[in-house]
């Protein structure tokens, strides 16, 4: 504890999504400060979209694909 903490994931069973995420924000709030965790970075559900990829899990996998928002950005990176 007491260390910088960027993203954190965790399988849940849905009914218990919510709260678990509200409690473990509540918790870094707690010992970093009210400002630690941001109300718009607490994203939870199928899909989710993380650090700019939008990641759904189904019956056949994983798909990842860019957020977008972030398409444009990232064509002109790579350009």
């Amino acid at each position: 504890m007491c260390r910088y903490v960027d993203d954190y994931f965790a399988c849940l069973q849905e009914e218990c999504v919510e709260h678990g995420m509200q409690c473990f924000a509540e918790l870094v709030r707690l010992l970093l400060g009210d400002t630690s965790v941001s109300e718009k970075k607490l994203g939870f559900g199928n899909p989710l979209t993380i650090l700019g990829l939008v990641v759904e899990v189904g019956p056949e996998g994983m798909t990842c694909f860019p957020s977008g928002d972030k398409i444009l950005k990232w064509l002109n990176v790579i350009s």
